[in-house]
């Protein structure tokens, strides 16, 4: 006898539905979701993800002081801010940001 599958709704034999009326189709399915969402709960987070993004955007932003007309001085002072910043992932978390120069 077809029944249709509770789940997508294909016509199966009774005999191949689950307790919940699903077919063997479907509830590979929904076993490979729940196994998906358990890898993405096991995968270890990187700490320092969030600090990487945001030095790589300061730093984007800074980029213009490799190609400005600057003063010695300033030039020294934006390239030593813009080493903190590269080095900011050798700081134990909370990093503390460099200050950016004048």
């Amino acid at each position: 006898m077809l029944t249709r599958c509770t789940y997508c709704d294909h016509h199966v034999h009774t005999a191949t539905l689950d307790a919940k009326g699903r077919c063997g189709n479907c509830v590979n399915d929904v076993k490979r979701r729940w196994d998906h969402r358990k890898e993405r709960r096991e995968t270890v987070v990187d700490p320092y993800e969030g600090v990487r993004a945001q030095r790589n955007m300061l730093l984007a932003a800074t980029d213009w002081t490799n190609f400005a007309p600057l003063s010695a001085e300033r030039k020294a002072a934006w390239d030593a801010y813009r080493q903190a910043l590269r080095d900011i992932t050798e700081q134990p978390i909370p990093v503390e940001w460099p200050v950016k120069p004048e």
